[in-house]
């Protein structure tokens, strides 16, 4: 899962037709160029986050392309010049297993919920891939006419067809899945609602905001990045120790390449493809 939030918690990606269409186009188009597939995706009005599928090691590519590319084109709409997204890098957390996939996607697609700005996941205005997760429907995206050229190299669509990889099961369990989580997130934010006696901001009051607002709440900082989420504590034990074991052998691989000599990087390097001397293990 990616996260990335906007600079300063800024309401930058607050939703319009034309913000909804640039998030979704830069996004399909990213993943059409780098080979990263989309499993689901929620802008909220200051952060989004996307779950994604990476067989070929190509989520670093897909941050630059998605992010740089998105940042470009909302600064454009925005008459901004300074960064769209905030200068920390993007939060990445590998989800190991169905269940953790499962999860990740209903906090991700009851965020609005949560955060009490709609009643149910469909009403929220901004870009998401929702209805075509439960429909298996492709999304077909006009390019932007406010930034990229007519004769420019973009496309002038992008179609984005969700994915779900055939080791996590029969996509239809995990609809029934997705749906019983996201009626229980949503009956908890309606019972927190009730208990609060209060109501939630709505579709016109979430449109009706300053783009230049920001969240006034307090936001804990300097704590720890997950990095790996699982239900089973010994599934999330096995990836950390994976993930150490993958460090171990690049810094390895690392030292001896940069004593110059020929070194082996571990499977799933990026940053020293192509470099001479470098063999990266399949």
């Amino acid at each position: 899962m990616i996260t990335r939030r906007c600079t300063q918690r800024m309401l930058l990606l607050r939703p319009d037709e034309t913000t909804n269409q640039t998030f979704l186009y830069c996004l399909a188009y990213a993943a059409q160029q780098t080979g990263v597939e989309v499993m689901y995706s929620m802008a909220l009005s200051n952060h989004h986050h996307t779950i994604l599928y990476d067989p070929g090691g190509r989520v670093p590519a897909f941050n630059q392309r998605f992010h740089s590319l998105s940042a470009r084109a909302m600064n454009a709409l925005r008459g901004r010049w300074e960064n769209f997204w905030a200068d920390e890098q993007p939060g990445q957390v590998k989800l190991v297993k169905e269940e953790a996939v499962l999860d990740k996607i209903a906090y991700a697609a009851a965020n609005p919920v949560t955060a009490q700005l709609v009643e149910h996941v469909e009403h929220w205005p901004g870009a998401h891939t929702t209805a075509e997760f439960f429909s298996g429907q492709a999304l077909c995206v006009e390019r932007p006419e406010h930034f990229f050229r007519a004769d420019g190299p973009t496309p002038e669509r992008v179609v984005l067809r969700l994915a779900w990889p055939e080791h996590l099961g029969p996509i239809e369990e995990a609809r029934k899945k997705l749906r019983q989580r996201l009626d229980d997130l949503q009956a908890q934010a309606r019972q927190q609602r009730t208990s609060e006696k209060r109501a939630v901001l709505g579709r016109a009051g979430v449109r009706r905001q300053d783009f230049h607002a920001r969240p006034t709440t307090w936001e804990p900082r300097r704590g720890l990045r997950p990095t790996v989420a699982a239900r089973n504590r010994w599934a999330r034990v096995e990836a950390l120790q994976r993930n150490r074991a993958f460090q171990d052998a690049y810094r390895a691989a690392l030292r001896q390449w940069l004593a110059g000599f020929p070194a082996e990087f571990p499977p799933g390097t990026y940053l020293m493809r192509g470099k001479p001397g470098v063999v990266i293990l399949e």
